[in-house]
């Protein structure tokens, strides 16, 4: 089914310049000979049934540029697309993928690469050279949101994306696998019990959420196809599904850098003449709880107002420091927390 507006689609958080991020000018060196030398090409004489997926992926986006698949020996389960310097697209497909797959189901990996390509993610900052950058990354796992979604309209089912999804998370076939929807989905909501901390430095989602949030975009897509105006929609969902990658590596109250910010901006504002009072440290309670606002009250009796709003004024910097340098979640946490101490009363 042709998509009449694919960039409609793209997930509002891959935008490098949220980030303060330029976007490179160039593709880099050609991977296409060492592809020919290694890999099998796509062909409809030799890998005829991903040859046609290609082929109707690519219309369905309408995509113009010149593009080469391979698929290449590997037991796992990935896929990636690059783009040589004279523009073409290259995507490479691991066989473990093309065993497990449904054709339907390789539209979404299809869909999910050539995405990819359409919204010139080649063009994003490394994520692989020099100390690892959370805004980096990031914004690479915002950029596989809009893949995503581009996936599921070119697979036309959501159940056909998440198979996909689930095949690849357990590496295994249908000859395994119940597909029971509702319990794979709850597992997001495990995620959201028990944080991973170390999730704020991949590249990718959680596969959990992908899928939850490929189901949630597919019930736009139907809203789309009845005629529906779905920007208000998506929009919300856009935020919905970046709270969510938050929470699942931070829990519901954010990162610690976004709750140390918040506190002493906060503690800033109220300690202004040296002292908190039992309404102020009762407010501050409310939303950081009494041992950190305890600790607070402890420091400026032990200090004189100078020395109490000195440390104070340091704290915040540091920490204001570690959030300009931090996540671009972590900044709406904070903003977050900050609004909701203001209209605790």
């Amino acid at each position: 089914m042709k998509i009449r507006n694919p960039n409609a689609y793209r997930y509002r958080y891959d935008d490098p310049n949220l980030y303060g991020f330029d976007v490179a000018n160039s593709a880099g060196q050609s991977s296409l000979p060492q592809a020919l030398a290694q890999h099998v090409r796509i062909s409809h004489g030799v890998l005829p049934q991903i040859d046609a997926v290609l082929a109707s992926v690519s219309t369905d986006l309408g995509l113009e540029t010149p593009f080469t698949g391979f698929v290449y020996a590997s037991a796992e389960t990935n896929a990636q697309c690059s783009r040589e310097p004279d523009g073409r697209v290259l995507v490479f497909i691991s066989s473990a993928l093309v065993e497990l797959l449904s054709p339907m189901e390789m539209c979404f990996v299809v869909g999910h690469e050539f995405a990819h390509a359409h919204f010139a993610h080649h063009r994003y900052p490394s994520t692989v050279t020099g100390e690892p950058d959370q805004r980096r990354l990031e914004l690479s796992r915002a950029a596989e949101v809009s893949a995503d979604r581009l996936g599921v309209a070119c697979c036309q089912s959501t159940d056909h994306a998440i198979r996909a999804i689930v095949k690849t998370a357990a590496g295994l076939s249908d000859a395994h696998l119940e597909f029971d929807l509702v319990e794979y989905l709850r597992q997001g909501t495990a995620l959201r019990n028990e944080p991973d901390p170390s999730l704020a430095w991949s590249t990718h989602p959680p596969l959990i959420l992908r899928a939850r949030a490929a189901l949630r975009f597919d019930s736009i897509l139907h809203g789309e196809r009845a005629g529906d105006d779905f920007t208000i929609r998506l929009r919300n969902l856009d935020d919905e599904i970046f709270d969510e990658l938050d929470i699942a590596a931070h829990g519901p109250e954010g990162s610690q850098t976004a709750r140390d910010a918040a506190f002493w901006t906060v503690a800033s504002r109220m300690c202004s003449d040296g002292a908190l009072d039992d309404a102020e440290q009762a407010r501050m309670e409310t939303i950081f709880g009494p041992d950190r606002v305890d600790a607070l009250r402890r420091m400026l009796a032990a200090e004189t107002q100078h020395e109490a709003l000195a440390l104070i004024d340091q704290r915040l910097k540091v920490t204001q420091d570690e959030l300009e340098a931090g996540s671009i979640a972590a900044q709406r946490r904070y903003e977050e927390l900050v609004a909701n101490f203001k209209e605790t009363r």
